[in-house]
C-alpha cells in the first residue's frame, strides 16, 4: 500500500470518534482560560468545523485565507455574547450539526463560492458555535478569561486546518483534503440522524 491509499485509509477511523459530539462535559466546565482553551476540544461537532474552516480558507485563496477565519471567529464571540446576555437561539444543536455536513460537502467537493455567499455563510454558523459555548456556560460565571481562551484555541485551530491542508496538498495534491471532507460529511450527517 502506498503512502497516499495508507493516508486515505486513516480518515474512516474518524468516524469511530464521533460518538461524543454535542457532549462537552468535563472538567473543563470551570471558569477560566485553560477551560475556554480546552473547550472546543471537546466535541467532534465543533472540532471538525474549526479545522475545516481553515482548510477551505486555503482552498479559496487570496483574501479569504484570513477573511474567512476572521469572520468565523468575530461570529462566534457574537454568539457566545448573545447566550451570555440570555437571548434564545432556537436548533442551535441542529445548525451546528448542519455545519459539519455543509463544510465536508464544501471541502470534499472543492467548492468555491463567492465572498458574498461564503462569508455571511461561514459567520451564520460561527454564531451558532459561539452560541452553544456560551449556553454551555450560562450560570457559570464566565469572564474575559474564558473568552480569550476558546477564541485563541479556536483561531490555532483554524491555523492547524490550514497548515494541515497546504503541507498534505503538497504531497498528495487534492485527495487528502477531499477524503478530509467527505468524513466531515459523514460525520455531519450523523450528527444531523443522532438529533432526530
Amino acid at each position: 500500500m502506498n503512502s497516499k491509499a495508507r493516508l486515505l485509509a486513516v480518515f474512516p477511523a474518524l468516524l469511530f470518534i464521533a460518538a461524543p459530539a454535542l457532549a462537552h462535559n468535563g472538567p473543563h466546565t470551570a471558569g477560566g482560560i485553560v477551560a475556554g482553551i480546552v473547550h472546543p476540544f471537546t466535541g467532534i461537532d465543533h472540532l471538525v468545523v474549526m479545522i475545516l474552516v481553515g482548510v477551505w480558507a486555503v482552498r479559496l485563496g487570496g483574501r479569504a485565507v484570513w477573511a474567512i477565519p476572521a469572520a468565523f471567529l468575530a461570529a462566534m464571540t457574537a454568539g457566545f455574547c448573545l447566550a451570555s446576555a440570555g437571548f434564545a437561539l432556537p436548533h442551535y444543536d441542529a445548525m451546528i450539526a448542519a455545519s459539519v455536513l455543509v463544510l465536508g460537502l464544501l471541502v470534499a467537493f472543492a467548492s468555491r463560492p463567492a465572498g458574498w455567499v461564503s462569508l455571511p455563510m461561514i459567520a451564520g454558523f460561527a454564531l451558532f458555535h459561539g452560541y452553544a459555548h456560551g449556553a454551555e456556560r450560562a450560570g457559570s460565571g464566565a469572564g474575559i478569561a474564558y473568552i480569550a481562551g476558546f477564541i485563541a484555541a479556536t483561531a490555532l485551530l483554524h491555523l492547524a486546518g490550514s497548515w494541515g491542508s497546504i503541507v498534505l496538498r503538497r504531497r498528495y495534491g487534492d485527495s487528502a483534503d477531499r477524503a478530509a471532507g467527505t468524513v466531515a460529511t459523514v460525520i455531519g450527517l450523523g450528527l444531523l440522524a443522532a438529533l432526530s
